[in-house]
């Protein structure tokens, strides 16, 4: 069987809540989020203890952890986050503003993961009507 697409979630208000129940409800891909960091400690133990996942005191923690980064973090903060994440050899959820539900964003993306490692070459357009 295959091994589950191990998540991390970078944030943990209002995005982090919706991605969260998005992973939940996907179907036929094996993912697991496996924790949250975020920069306030009350906020990511709180998001994690609801959810029975690891609150991660950094990014840096969390990294070796997981296969995707996805950040839920504002938009300003995007840019580290995905860098480091990057550099890490980190798949970063890829966003598309508001051209779709967040949800939608996180299935496709899972899906795109699984057929990666299955071998599939996707192609993703690199503009903003993703």
């Amino acid at each position: 069987m295959e091994e589950p697409i191990r998540i991390g979630i970078v944030g943990s208000r209002f995005a982090a809540q919706f991605h969260y129940t998005a992973y939940q409800r996907v179907t036929g891909i094996d993912v697991e989020v496996v924790g949250v960091t975020s920069l306030t400690k009350e906020h990511r133990e709180d998001f994690a203890r609801k959810r029975g996942i690891k609150a991660f005191d950094s990014l840096e923690e969390m990294l070796p952890e997981v296969d995707v980064i996805d950040v839920c973090t504002p938009g300003y903060a995007h840019e580290e986050v995905s860098i480091a994440s990057l550099e890490a050899g980190k798949h970063r959820e890829p966003k598309s503003g508001m051209l779709a539900a967040s949800d939608v964003v996180s299935v496709l993306y899972a899906a795109y993961i699984s057929a990666e490692r299955k071998g599939t070459e996707v192609k993703i357009p690199l503009d903003s009507s993703l």
